[in-house]
């Protein structure tokens, strides 16, 4: 691909100007520096050659000094749109960076380190998005909340290493339990929310209770001690007259407190 072109105005069967309108309409011939020669200086054909696109002229007979200085101020201009475009990819380059950066980062913002499941913060987004979904189309949503039962006395009795690995070992058993349409966030220190678009108190019902029960089977490792876990939740559905996603959570927290105060380890739906 050229850098500089020089053309007579005068050309058989194509001249300079149609040559450069042409070129100026390709993509190559876009940043093609062309000097055009002609026998005139009369000014209303200058006019017409830089508005045909050109970017320098030359009257003949040529000089060949001023022809090589015109040339290297070509170059000149040539490499100032080299040096242009470099930086214009490396700001491409730099803001695509940027831009996987920031998804990182906001995936970081949103997931829980300990258990990899959403956070609080992605939770309560995420069941407003559920909330509208279900209104608009009439379909049923439910939610469960989840305590880990004894996770305090866990916690001071053994140390915070073992309570997270309880927290982990949980969560694991929680995931493996649930169906692929649930969303599982951890929303506190031994608290999940999961919240099952799609689902009527009756089918959240019986997830909850597998979830218990998956639980519950799994015995909890942690360094030479063997532990046993159990969980707690409280299931709700949203009802016709709910405001909002908040009810719907204030009412699963009431079935997690039922649970928690008739023995723990069990499942209990909002009345």
């Amino acid at each position: 691909q050229p850098q500089i072109m020089v053309v007579d105005w005068v050309m058989p069967e194509m001249n300079g100007l149609e040559l450069t309108r042409t070129l100026r309409q390709t993509r190559m011939g876009r940043n093609i520096y062309i000097i055009v020669l002609t026998s005139h200086e009369d000014e209303e054909r200058l006019v017409e050659a830089f508005e045909a696109g050109v970017d320098d002229y030359m009257v003949k007979p040529l000089k060949p000094r001023v022809l090589e200085a015109r040339l290297r101020a070509g170059q000149r201009l040539i490499r100032l749109q080299k040096d242009l475009e470099a930086e214009r990819e490396e700001i491409r380059r730099y803001a695509a960076e940027l831009g996987v950066s920031n998804r990182r980062l906001q995936e970081v913002a949103l997931t829980d380190a300990l258990t990899g499941f959403p956070n609080r913060r992605y939770a309560m987004a995420r069941i407003g998005q559920e909330w509208a979904i279900a209104l608009r189309s009439e379909r049923p949503l439910s939610c469960m909340l989840i305590d880990v039962d004894y996770f305090r006395q866990i916690n001071e009795t053994y140390g915070h290493d073992v309570a997270d690995q309880v927290l982990e070992q949980t969560a694991r058993a929680i995931r493996e339990c649930m169906r692929a349409q649930d969303v599982v966030c951890r929303t506190g220190g031994d608290e999940f929310l999961i919240i099952c678009p799609d689902t009527t108190l009756e089918q959240a019902m019986a997830c909850a209770q597998r979830v218990c029960a998956g639980v519950a089977a799994v015995p909890l490792q942690a360094g030479q001690l063997r532990l046993k876990s159990s969980i707690s939740i409280g299931v709700a559905e949203r009802l016709a007259p709910m405001p909002d996603a908040d009810a719907l959570l204030a009412l699963a927290d009431q079935a997690l407190m039922g649970a928690k105060s008739t023995g723990r380890g069990r499942v209990r739906a909002a009345s």
